[in-house]
């Protein structure tokens, strides 16, 4: 057989929720396998499948498989036993008793060296099939079959498409739970976990192309600690293995004249036919309204944040649990000083996660947009005892030209001498001190700041402002 596997689904959404019920949609009861017509020797699958896919599916990237003693004893409590399967009131009694919200069923079958593993995800209660997938190998592969039908699970789980598949199932299976709960972190504006989180998984498989596509795309919101000339090479080396659309976000997260720089009116045509070619996609919008947010003006387009707030606003509303658009509303209501659209915005995205690494930032600009005096004096006072990159960075390099930020920098540079530890957080220092300088009318000791490499920035910020690591 095709030993890439077939896959059959229909995608499960993990989040859907018809009608009340007390069962956790997180949690996968694995039944017992159907053998039939496998080799003999194979039966121990029967409910051996329970504990191998239960030590796969663990929670990371996708459902967490319920524990295997007590399905076994659930379904022996509902009339199952060593050769009988369940029948339809029997499967949904099991997931009542171990309160899943989902139900794996698979079989086995196939000639003596040739197996067929099938698995079908059903929805409790209800009994709807949401997803199956069939991996195709050799008896003596075992462990791989198993790996495999697993990722398919996780990955299909996760609204993968069809076409994704032969990406997603070459890596590892460590290194597909490492990209999805990546994806997931990313997704809801946790990057100072998606960062490390993808970076696991292109360390686990570097020919993981979806893998090193959505670590390009995280380390612009939060810098990675690998090399990331590397992975962009790997990326571009590996872009076959992605199907065209996924091609398309690569192309758009590299810039399309790689390794060249791209320029932003470039960005901003091909963002353009990117919408147009995936009109239902998100991400397109997003990537356009960003475009068009950071690189608009120079690319001399009219009205530009306008026009970016509309591709923002239609992303969101393709997809309202992702965060990049909903982290760019809020900035483009703070240049057009709609203080009202600043409210909904910020609200949207605090709802989102009030942990994320932009709720600091989008905290702050409702201060400043309202001149709320006693919240930005007790954001300072906080500063000295927040971990520095919750705000040092997004209130200062974000803002500029805010003159409340302005007004507070000093604080917060003094702030950031206690807390920077590392050489990457002291040269970031030396970037917003030159920002400083020039803010509060001293050009001509930002100047001496300018043609400094990073390492000797970083030690210029030790001695300029007093630090003695």
């Amino acid at each position: 057989g095709d030993d890439n596997g077939v896959v059959f689904l229909a995608i499960w959404r993990p989040w859907s929720r018809g009608g009340a019920r007390q069962l956790d949609e997180r949690v996968v009861a694995v039944l017992p396998f159907r053998v039939a017509g496998a080799d003999p020797s194979v039966q121990y699958l029967r409910q051996g499948m329970v504990d191998l896919l239960q030590a796969k599916l663990t929670g990371e990237g996708g459902p967490r498989a319920a524990d295997t003693r007590s399905v076994l004893a659930a379904v022996r409590d509902a009339g199952g036993d060593e050769t009988q399967d369940l029948p339809v009131e029997g499967v949904e009694r099991v997931a009542r008793k171990i309160g899943a919200g989902r139900v794996l069923q698979g079989s086995i079958v196939g000639p003596a060296n040739q197996l067929v593993f099938a698995a079908t995800l059903l929805e409790m209660p209800g009994g709807r099939t949401v997803a199956q997938a069939t991996v195709t190998g050799p008896k003596d592969s075992l462990f791989a079959l198993v790996d495999r039908l697993a990722a398919q699970v996780l990955a299909l789980g996760a609204g993968a498409q069809t076409a994704q598949l032969s990406a997603l199932t070459t890596t590892s299976l460590d290194a597909l739970r490492a990209y999805l709960d990546g994806v997931a972190q990313f997704r809801r504006g946790a990057w100072q976990l998606s960062t490390p989180t993808l970076e696991r998984a292109v360390q686990l498989d570097s020919t993981f192309a979806l893998g090193l596509s959505a670590l390009i795309e995280s380390d612009g919101w939060h810098p990675s600690t690998t090399d990331m000339n590397r992975v962009r090479r790997l990326a571009l080396q590996y872009r076959n293995r992605l199907n065209p659309r996924d091609q398309l976000v690569l192309s758009a997260r590299m810039g399309s004249m790689y390794p060249r720089r791209t320029p932003w009116n470039v960005r901003i045509a091909d963002a353009e036919k990117m919408v147009q070619l995936i009109p239902e996609s998100a991400e397109a919008w997003f990537y356009l309204g960003d475009a068009l947010f950071h690189g608009g003006r120079l690319a001399d387009v009219a009205d530009p944040e306008r026009r970016a707030g509309q591709a923002f606003e239609k992303s969101w509303r393709l997809d309202s649990l992702y965060a990049g658009p909903l982290n760019h509303m809020s900035r483009v209501a703070v240049l057009a000083g709609d203080t009202a659209a600043q409210r909904l915005w910020t609200a949207r995205l605090l709802a989102l996660d009030s942990t994320a690494e932009s709720a600091p930032l989008a905290r702050w600009d409702l201060l400043s947009a309202t001149r709320d005096s006693a919240g930005i004096a007790s954001a300072v006072a906080k500063w000295p005892s927040q971990p520095l990159a919750e705000y040092a960075q997004p209130i200062l390099f974000q803002n500029p030209l805010d003159s409340v930020a302005i007004a507070h920098q000093p604080e917060l540079l003094a702030a950031w001498r206690t807390l920077a530890v590392d050489q990457g957080e002291r040269t970031e220092m030396g970037r917003i001190h030159v920002i400083t300088l020039l803010n509060r009318g001293r050009p001509a000791e930002a100047a001496r700041w300018l043609y400094l490499t990073p390492s000797e920035w970083a030690c210029a910020s030790a001695s300029v402002i007093g630090m003695s690591r």
